[in-house]
């Protein structure tokens, strides 16, 4: 009887023991599960547990080869009555995470993972619902409808289309119906001068019907590689990135071949960067929006802006050409500007990277030469030298450093060289010289600078010396006088002929890119 009821006892320890083994495995046998994954990169799952571990845990997100990753929290849902799950959300802007794989880790290094590809653009739950701002709905390969486009163009003069992902392709046989056009997604936006886009001259040099050639747009974030780059590059001008690097591009599209870039002519394009801060935090006065010159390892100034939008802001960004852009601070400064009367003007425009010093100095009432003067005008039009034609000039070798941005200059009409041939670089440039050139480039930016005869004589009749300017200039001075460019030497004298300071250089180009919008 005893020893029966030993065996019983025994028994039934040994199944306890079994029970007490086997139950923290399955109080512990978490999963993961990606509930929706759209279009859009909108991703949401749930993490289910047999128990109660705290509010919050957390999910790992790879793409598919665990090479990119984000840690998400999970937070624990009240209204669900079948256990314990906790909830997660992840947005994946970046094509990388597609496929998605999501991790989580329980118990002791042991984890559950699920996956699963981003939706198609009518598949899965994953549907594109087009913005109420611009009713153009995109399809799963990036095209913008036709009809709906069209309808959109003929009703607004300024249309906009916002688009999911990086790109976005245009048909191009209904842009004609429009004047301006912006695109937008998560980074940034392009407007695009549909006046200046000649659609017919580019199918055919593609050489596809115009109902066969889309434009495409992309506004993407660069690579890790690049972003690197261009840090560094920054960092080489004591200046530090205020936001993403972004690649825009306008180019042709064919048979779902990417053919060429499109050029819009001498027309600036508009197109701008998305920032996290508040404009109420950003240094306008030393920052700017600058190409990243990939050749030369190198960040450029371009024409730009900053501007509050809601509680963030945004960079606009005015060039002629594609390019990789990015918005900088920098902190420069100079030792023999403190006191100066030009001195915000000076250390505004160092910062932005369009004028520069000789070893911490900038020599404010040093003369300027010619070649210099119209090296800062070039930089500040924000135009690229590299490979431009030679203008004959006969003392313009090649070899000299400011062969490419006075060549640039004459090609873009700015300057002309003497009777001789010759362009005379290392000459000084006098007041009337600047006052011309400053505002050639206006002119060159777009703007109108047409002033009536009897506003020109108005404009030079306080100055006692006006008829002391040269013949050739004197309709550019008066004109640049009207348009508030150059301003007299004293309230009766212009000194047309007088040489001009690196100062009043300066103070120029700094009222040139104001009267543009070029900057802030």
């Amino acid at each position: 009887m005893k020893t029966s009821i030993k065996r019983k006892v025994s028994g039934l320890l040994a199944t306890l023991l079994i029970l007490s083994v086997m139950i923290p495995a399955l109080a512990f046998a978490a999963s993961i599960k990606i509930d929706n994954y759209d279009y859009n990169g909108n991703l949401n799952g749930s993490v289910y547990e047999d128990t109660y571990v705290g509010s919050t845990v957390y999910v790992t997100v790879y793409d598919s080869t665990y090479t990119h990753w984000k840690v998400v929290q999970a937070t624990y849902d009240t209204t669900y009555k079948s256990g314990y799950r906790y909830i997660f959300n992840f947005t994946a802007l970046e094509s990388t995470y597609d496929p998605a794989v999501v991790k989580y880790v329980y118990g002791v290094n042991k984890a559950t993972y699920d996956t699963m590809n981003r939706a198609s653009y009518s598949g899965g739950g994953g549907i594109y619902v087009p913005p109420a701002s611009g009713d153009v709905s995109i399809d799963a390969n990036g095209k913008a409808n036709a009809d709906q486009l069209a309808a959109l163009l003929q009703k607004d003069e300024n249309a906009k289309v916002k688009f999911p992902g990086e790109f976005v392709l245009l048909p191009s046989w209904v842009l004609s119906k429009g004047k301006v056009l912006t695109v937008e997604n998560d980074y940034g936006t392009y407007t695009l001068p549909l006046t200046k886009l000649d659609a017919e001259a580019l199918a055919k040099k593609v050489g596809v019907a115009l109902n066969e050639l889309y434009i495409r747009v992309t506004i993407a974030k660069v690579s890790d590689a690049t972003r690197a780059d261009v840090t560094k590059a920054a960092y080489a001008e004591d200046a530090t990135l205020l936001g993403n690097v972004i690649d825009f591009k306008v180019q042709t599209e064919a048979t779902g071949k990417t053919a060429a870039d499109v050029d819009f002519g001498k027309t600036y394009v508009k197109r701008t960067i998305k920032l996290d801060s508040a404009l109420g935090k950003i240094n306008t006065l030393a920052s700017t929006g600058v190409l990243y010159d990939a050749a030369g390892k190198s960040i450029i100034f371009v024409p730009s802006s900053f501007a509050a939008v809601g509680d963030k802001s945004e960079v606009a960004i005015w060039r002629v050409g594609n390019s990789i852009y990015a918005p900088v601070e920098t902190k420069k400064t100079f030792t023999d500007i403190s006191t100066h009367w030009a001195k915000v003007d000076i250390q505004s425009l160092a910062n932005k990277l369009v004028v520069e010093g000789y070893n911490n100095r900038f020599l404010p009432q040093s003369d300027i030469t010619r070649a210099e003067f119209t090296a800062i005008v070039v930089r500040a039009l924000g135009l690229t030298t590299t490979g431009a034609k030679s203008a004959g000039f006969k003392d313009v070798a090649s070899t000299m450093w400011y062969a490419d941005v006075i060549n640039t200059a004459a090609q873009a009409g700015l300057v002309e060289g003497n009777g001789d041939g010759t362009f005379k670089p290392n000459a000084k440039i006098s007041r009337e010289e600047v006052a011309a050139l400053v505002l050639r480039a206006l002119a060159y930016t777009g703007k109108d600078v047409t002033v009536s005869t009897a506003d020109k004589a108005a404009a030079l009749k306080p100055y006692t010396d006006a008829a002391k300017v040269s013949a050739w200039a004197k309709d550019e001075v008066a004109t640049a006088v009207k348009l508030g460019l150059i301003k007299g030497y004293t309230p009766t004298t212009i000194k047309g002929q007088l040489n001009a300071t690196r100062a009043e250089a300066v103070t120029l180009i700094k009222r040139l890119l104001d009267t543009a919008g070029f900057t802030n």
